[in-house]
């Protein structure tokens, strides 16, 4: 069965956003790679939410949430409950102690990155699975 169009939006720009993170991770933008990986994994658990439900997604930002409510917050709680505050701690200078470069620099990044990665390559044959069964 065809994705619907609103599905498929949300599953291409959190492609996109994984892309994002990619090329900022390459050129050792750390925090805005751990927000764009943020990003990438909120918009596919929508997509996921609305495969699932059949409704508009939740209006969060926190991938902790969104996991308890798409069945999928067991198997990446530790990523979820990490990632969650990147939303707006990579980006504001006054959200934490240190600057976000200083927080997610480095390894954090990396390691970061390649476990959205890992996410990805499960919830697209999760999104292709719940998508045939549905």
């Amino acid at each position: 069965m065809a994705m619907r169009p609103e599905i498929q939006r949300w599953i291409e720009q959190a492609e996109y956003e994984l892309s994002v993170a990619q090329i900022m991770l390459e050129t050792k933008k750390h925090s805005a790679c751990v927000f764009h990986c943020q990003q990438a994994i909120e918009m596919a658990l929508k997509a996921v939410f609305m495969l699932q439900h059949g409704t508009e997604p939740p209006r969060t930002h926190s991938l902790v949430s969104l996991g308890e409510q798409t069945n999928t917050q067991q198997k990446f709680d530790t990523l979820f409950r990490e990632l969650t505050p990147a939303y707006t701690d990579a980006r504001y200078p006054d959200a934490t102690i240190e600057s976000p470069e200083v927080v997610y620099g480095g390894d954090r990044s990396s390691r970061l990155y390649n476990l959205t990665v890992e996410f990805f390559a499960w919830i697209r044959l999760e999104l292709a699975r719940i998508s045939k069964n549905s």
